[in-house]
């Protein structure tokens, strides 16, 4: 350890290394929430449970699209069904409250959960290409296909 002789070195060193922080937590601050979400989901206390990232894998891959895609914030039609879709199966195929899927989901509010879940509902009503897509995950999920 080196010794410092003036004391305004040491706080000009101390605070370059706290701008240095400042700079990596601002450009990672949208990553944090995910990785959290994620250790919250692999220590999950019940190891037969679904994981919510298996369950976007599997959406990502069904409708031709990247996982960082479905997490992402875009907001165009070729991901937002999909990350729809992931967030209603998310709700019904786990144990995780709407929060905490919303936390997982790029730090989403539980409202847009909500609001994608019910959208999913509402459109597979509709759609019965969807209601059969969901219908498809549903069961590749429950057999063991998301693991």
């Amino acid at each position: 350890m080196k010794q410092i002789q003036d004391p305004s070195a040491y706080l000009l060193e101390l605070r370059a290394i706290l701008n240095e922080l400042i700079h990596i937590t601002n450009s990672v601050h949208h990553i944090i929430p995910r990785i959290l979400a994620a250790a919250s989901v692999v220590v999950d206390p019940d190891p037969n449970s679904v994981r919510i990232d298996d369950i976007v894998k599997l959406v990502a891959g069904h409708f031709k699209v990247t996982s960082i895609d479905i997490y992402s914030q875009r907001r165009n039609h070729r991901v937002i069904k999909p990350r729809h879709v992931a967030m209603y199966l998310c709700r019904h195929m786990t144990t995780r409250s709407l929060p905490e899927i919303g936390r997982f989901f790029n730090n989403r509010d539980h409202s847009t959960v909500f609001h994608a879940v019910r959208s999913i509902e509402d459109e597979m009503t509709r759609d019965d290409g969807l209601a059969r897509d969901v219908a498809l995950l549903t069961q590749q999920i429950s057999i063991g296909g998301a693991s």
